[in-house]
């Protein structure tokens, strides 16, 4: 009689292991796409004001802070002030500032870790739904593909990300190592 009860609290614990791990990784790859402190790094803040339909830019290079979606100055003239990553840029707006390359380089692996949130969350789903599910086996395996095809995408993602830094062709080799990564990105 033991040996029943005890099967039956083995795949208990196993569904709240798998419940509480789903959503901790749900949760973090969702704090890590929505905060901006994947890289620290030197980089150009700009600043653009528009009047009598001229555009004056002032340059200036400081530390700061870069998510998926923006960056943020953290010293300088500009400390504090943020500016969204344009993810479909202009040709004409394109200029030859290091952290431009960068910051283009991000938009091409943003789309992995958003599909690894969908796919995390779609997993979740099949484990609350194989609760209620006769033909629990064909769910959990459902939840399992998407947990496993959310991990590939985050790690594509990531390899993506980090290329996309090392890669850099306009850094010189003593500039190429000064950046970190934030703790969005670990989150990640």
């Amino acid at each position: 009689m033991e040996c029943g009860n005890m099967g039956l609290f083995d795949r208990g614990v196993q569904m709240l292991l798998t419940t509480v791990g789903a959503f901790a990784a749900f949760s973090l790859m969702t704090i890590a796409v929505g905060t901006d402190y994947w890289l620290y790094s030197r980089g150009t803040c700009k600043s653009k004001s528009v009047s009598d339909n001229e555009t004056s830019k002032k340059n200036e290079e400081v530390m700061t802070h870069s998510g998926l979606w923006r960056t943020c100055c953290l010293e300088g003239n500009f400390k504090g002030m943020c500016k969204q990553i344009d993810h479909f840029p202009e040709d004409t707006d394109y200029e030859a500032d290091p952290s431009e390359y960068f910051l283009r380089a991000v938009r091409a692996s943003s789309i992995f870790p958003i599909l690894s949130v969908i796919l995390l969350f779609m997993g979740g789903l099949c484990i609350a739904a194989s609760e209620f599910y006769k033909s629990r086996h064909n769910i959990i395996l459902s939840a399992g593909i998407f947990f496993v095809s959310a991990g590939l995408s985050n790690i594509i993602g990531i390899i993506v990300y980090i290329s996309a830094n090392a890669g850099d062709p306009s850094k010189s080799d003593s500039k190429k190592n000064s950046y970190s990564y934030g703790w969005s990105f670990y989150f990640g």
